[in-house]
């Protein structure tokens, strides 16, 4: 919507999208490790050990919404967040692709 030369953005948030990403790592985190992966991340891994799929899930939505607060306080720049936002998405295809192999290969 243009209005005296102020333009407003359509779509999703980086916050958003930042959330989405986050659940999708854990899906497919979820999926490898059912096809015995394993998590590669050391803490993740130990919250594994200790306290199974759900802790995963605790532990991820909690660092989410830590990262959420931290970035309303500091106002995270666009290039942040992109910066995020493309390392998440590079972690998801990691995963990925360790699922498509894993169909393949085991």
């Amino acid at each position: 919507m243009y209005k005296t030369g102020v333009i407003t953005k359509r779509g999703i948030s980086h916050g958003n999208f930042f959330i989405i990403l986050n659940l999708i790592d854990y899906i497919t985190t979820h999926t490898l490790i059912s096809m015995e992966g394993e998590e590669l991340m050391p803490l993740g891994f130990h919250v594994i050990e200790n306290y199974g799929m759900p802790g995963l899930l605790f532990y991820k939505l909690t660092l989410t919404f830590c990262v959420l607060g931290i970035s309303r306080m500091f106002r995270f720049s666009d290039s942040l967040w992109g910066l995020l936002n493309g390392a998440f998405t590079g972690v998801i295809l990691w995963n990925t692709l360790g699922i498509v192999l894993g169909l393949f290969f085991n």
